[in-house]
């Protein structure tokens, strides 16, 4: 029995549903990231879980049990906010203990308590110290111990590392991977970030409009994703609107421009209307200074161009070609294994695989 199972829940703020009718289950052990846009119902989803807001349909179980009436302080359930809320007036080890100190425990199991999860957590040096004596990172600690402490079957996580630093939020969610495999609490995730999102899950649901448009491993909602939404937020990616011409085995020859593309057949995304919208990563393109062969021409997955734009980005670097019809194609590559030799108005030629072309479904309405 999945440890969280959401049937058919729904809510709504006026006309518009900010969650549509979802269905969800969340295994023991899990971390599950919401990845979406502001506005797309993942807080909302965060919050009806956590007992804070109150559906107006469908059943929400914990370990089996229907808790879609209980009240937020009689779920096993802790939730950690973007603005981490502690206490000004607390020093670090009252503002861990506080929950703990609600439920009535025993002084010594209080403080044995506090004191592992400040170890966990490598805060015990500030103890002593008040919320506005700690540095951001610091503080982003101290409000994860207060979640931990009081041992919560699944904890419940509000972008709260939105405040940090490009370097300590990397470090954080190392962090946090480490605390989810060591705890064993399962761990519901909500973020904006789709970098964040593929560190933090075992599993990520894209949410939009209150749906969800794609709930599957991190890999498969990169290499994979079911259509333009979902291909669009998770990378920066070309795509065609292409015209289905025919089909050559496992293979479907389409056209859009000059370009012929090949790309293999997908059971489950089927073309519609004679038309199919392709996705293309950029990293998935090869860049050659020279044409394949004394007289090349182009052929299927193969293209010619002019560099337009250079853009050096650390690990990376972003080319962009206009091909011979118009057509503009990005690309990427990583710098550490391609030396530095390309130039703006540079002709080149370019070339991917049939595999990387991936078929999407129609958008929904």
């Amino acid at each position: 029995m999945p440890l969280l199972q959401l049937s058919g829940v729904s809510k709504s703020y006026g006309a518009e549903p900010a969650v549509d009718t979802l269905d969800l289950s969340v295994e023991d052990g899990e971390s599950l990231v919401l990845l979406g846009p502001s506005g797309c119902g993942k807080s909302t989803l965060l919050r009806l879980i956590a007992g804070l807001e109150a559906p107006d349909s469908g059943r929400i179980l914990l370990d089996g049990r229907d808790i879609t009436a209980l009240p937020s302080h009689r779920r096993p359930v802790n939730m950690m906010f973007q603005s981490y809320a502690l206490f000004p007036h607390l020093n670090v080890r009252d503002n861990i203990a506080f929950g703990l100190r609600r439920e009535g425990l025993a002084t010594a199991e209080i403080a044995s308590r506090t004191s592992e999860a400040m170890a966990m957590l490598e805060i015990a040096d500030f103890a002593a110290r008040k919320p506005h004596q700690l540095s951001g990172g610091q503080q982003q600690r101290v409000a994860l111990a207060r979640a931990l402490v009081k041992r919560p079957r699944l904890l419940l996580l509000d972008e709260p590392l939105g405040a940090l630093d490009k370097r300590l939020r990397q470090q954080t969610q190392a962090e946090l991977r480490r605390l989810n495999r060591q705890t064993g609490i399962a761990f519901v995730f909500v973020t904006h970030d789709n970098d964040e999102a593929m560190a933090l899950a075992d599993r990520i649901a894209v949410m939009n409009r209150g749906r969800f448009r794609q709930l599957d491993a991190p890999r498969r909602v990169y290499d994979r994703p079911v259509d333009r939404f979902v291909a669009s937020l998770m990378c920066e990616t070309n795509l065609f609107n292409a015209a289905v011409e025919s089909g050559i085995g496992g293979l479907v020859a389409a056209r859009s421009g000059t370009l012929l593309l090949h790309y293999s057949a997908d059971a489950d995304r089927p073309t519609r209307g004679g038309r199919q919208e392709l996705a293309l990563r950029l990293e998935q393109i090869e860049i050659s200074r020279d044409p394949p062969a004394p007289h090349w021409v182009p052929g299927p997955n193969t293209a010619s161009g002019i560099i337009t734009d250079i853009d050096y980005i650390g690990d990376m670097t972003g080319i962009s070609v206009r091909l011979d019809d118009g057509q503009v194609l990005k690309a990427s590559q990583l710098n550490a294994l391609h030396e530095p030799l390309l130039e703006l108005d540079q002709p080149v030629w370019l070339s991917w695989d049939a595999d990387a072309l991936v078929p999407l479904r129609a958008e929904e309405a």
